[in-house]
């Protein structure tokens, strides 16, 4: 099971609603500094569950732009299955999260058990720091890798975004 498309509502620098679609294999987002590439990734990990200790969560993760006091993010499979985390904030400041698999309410350890199912590796500055060379056998690698899986990658390296599936060149969201 590959992640096919991906939601995004009031997320970090999403500030309305944004939808990527995905294919199986290597999909490179690639884009300026600063316009939110790796929150991309960050909102996958955010369905799942997954904590980012660097930050507190009351508020963090909605888009200071829009004042809805909801941040969404949907996950559809290649099967048609859907998997989403909501975060509402209260009035009393606190923040409420809701998973909901297939648009049914659900708990947290059945969310882990279908992120255990997707076939899909996240990869974040995928090709920094590497000479021309390098980013071409790293691509090479990767294309290799992706035969049987999907890789959703943030990269500005040219061999790479060449080797891709799928390009998502963004701007500012």
């Amino acid at each position: 099971m590959i992640i096919t498309k991906l939601e995004i509502e009031n997320f970090k620098t999403v500030c309305d609603k944004e939808t990527l679609s995905f294919s199986g294999g290597l999909n490179v987002i690639t884009g300026a500094n600063g316009v939110g590439k790796s929150n991309i990734l960050d909102s996958i990990g955010f369905v799942f569950g997954e904590k980012d200790k660097r930050v507190d969560y009351n508020g963090f993760f909605f888009n200071k732009k829009n004042d809805s006091g909801k941040a969404a993010v949907k996950i559809t499979t290649d099967d048609n299955q859907t998997i989403e985390r909501v975060l509402k904030q209260c009035t009393s400041g606190h923040t409420v999260s809701k998973y909901y698999i297939n648009g049914k309410l659900s708990i947290k350890a059945k969310v882990a058990n279908f992120a255990r199912q997707i076939d899909t590796q996240l990869i974040d500055d995928c090709g920094i720091c590497m000479n021309l060379k390098e980013a071409e056998n790293y691509a090479k690698e990767l294309k290799r890798i992706t035969k049987n899986t999907q890789i959703i990658a943030v990269s500005h390296s040219k061999p790479i975004i060449d080797a891709a599936d799928k390009v998502h060149k963004i701007g500012k969201i």
